[in-house]
């Protein structure tokens, strides 16, 4: 998967507002991503960065990790900053994807969301967001809410329409499984045709 522009400009932005330099973060990336046709992990690693990705795939020096399951104990409390572009959507168990990124996020570290708006992607994936279950969230887990936006503008327009958000960690605790149903603002598609690793050949 690649990086949109869009959401780079919007990382770039946030990190400025909250005086944040890219050297020496230690950086989880939701996804073997790629950025202006390369792997974006170089990118990230000739900034400074100490750079981390993670899919199912294991492709493009990625992490073979299913996020439908628990990560492993040795990447929990471990990054500054974690991106989501693109990737939770993918996931089928919505819960066990958003208590890893919790648990790995280090406390006072950031979360960088972009997914899919409920009503805008077709086809894309099984799960689409609101600002509202970002709300939510973000109440329920204590998390500092940074910046909460809609892309909708030129090439993003309905239905290609994303939510942002960025959220910082303030507690270490995570809610239970029963609180996490009852978040309003997720619509699951049931849609599985590009959940887990739909790029196996």
């Amino acid at each position: 998967m690649s990086i949109p522009e869009v959401f780079k400009n919007y990382e770039k932005g946030i990190l400025k507002k909250l005086n944040i330099m890219y050297s020496g973060l230690f950086w989880c990336e939701l996804g073997n991503q790629s950025y202006a046709g390369k792997m974006a992990k170089l990118m990230y690693e000739k900034m400074g960065v100490n750079h981390t990705s993670i899919d199912i795939n294991g492709l493009g020096g990625a992490i073979a990790l299913n996020l439908d399951l628990p990560i492993p104990d040795d990447l929990g409390n471990k990054f500054d900053v974690i991106t989501n572009y693109g990737t939770t959507e993918h996931v089928n168990n919505q819960y066990s994807v958003f208590k890893n990124i919790h648990i790995m996020c280090k406390s006072n570290g950031i979360m960088i969301h972009g997914v899919p708006l409920i009503g805008n992607w077709k086809g894309h994936c099984r799960y689409y967001y609101s600002k509202e279950f970002f709300k939510n969230l973000s109440k329920i887990c204590n998390y500092s809410i940074v910046d909460l936006t809609i892309f909708d503008k030129d090439f993003y327009k309905k239905p290609k329409s994303l939510v942002g958000c960025v959220l910082k960690k303030n507690s270490n605790s995570f809610m239970k499984l029963k609180t996490f149903l009852k978040i309003f603002g997720l619509k699951d598609s049931k849609n599985k045709k590009r959940t887990g690793n739909y790029t196996k050949k």
